[in-house]
């Protein structure tokens, strides 16, 4: 999620610059490897064209089932740990010293349609930039509660559980549905 969103903000980029971007090409041919196919992988290239043009900005929407092997004890669900996950993983590609991009807000959401994630009574989560800054003020550590399972506690203390989606039980199971916005760059 976190290397889309970078791979999103430097097509963005690429616009206003005619110049090779050699860090662009190793991205893409790292989520190649990952396993977002080339023809996604255009596809969003031509959307970012597309919304650079028309001076909008991304939504990627995705649905499926996510997949998370447990290793730990703590409480969660697959779709909060997606978007922890998500987190660790911004925090990482977007790090003051590693950005190779200008800053921009994006936001990643992660939910069951079926309204419980896990034994919880949230759908998911969303992390956006202010959660990564609270998180990163309160001195937790993301990591630890990923490796330990433990995405609802995190989500709850960060915040005051905003970041939780709340929706009660929907009678229904069609899909985890993922969205990520993407802000362009604005001139």
């Amino acid at each position: 999620c976190a290397r889309l969103a970078k791979f999103i903000t430097m097509c963005f980029d690429r616009k206003a610059s005619f110049e090779p971007n050699t860090d662009l090409a190793i991205l893409e041919t790292t989520l190649v490897r990952e396993g977002i196919r080339k023809t996604w992988i255009n596809w969003i290239c031509k959307k970012v064209d597309m919304a650079s043009n028309s001076d909008r900005d991304i939504c990627i929407i995705v649905g499926g089932n996510t997949k998370v092997t447990v290793h730990g004890s703590g409480t969660g669900g697959k779709n909060m740990e997606s978007a922890l996950a998500a987190a660790v993983q911004m925090q990482d590609e977007f790090s003051v010293k590693q950005m190779k991009v200008p800053e921009r807000q994006m936001c990643f959401l992660s939910g069951d349609t079926d309204g419980y994630d896990g034994v919880t009574k949230m759908a998911g989560a969303v992390i956006d930039q202010d959660f990564l800054q609270k998180v990163s003020s309160s001195g937790l550590d993301m990591k630890q509660y990923l490796d330990n399972n433990d995405s609802f506690s995190l989500f709850n203390q960060v915040n005051g559980g905003q970041n939780l989606i709340p929706t009660n039980l929907t009678g229904t199971n069609v899909m985890d549905i993922v969205i990520l916005l993407v802000q362009r760059t604005r001139m």
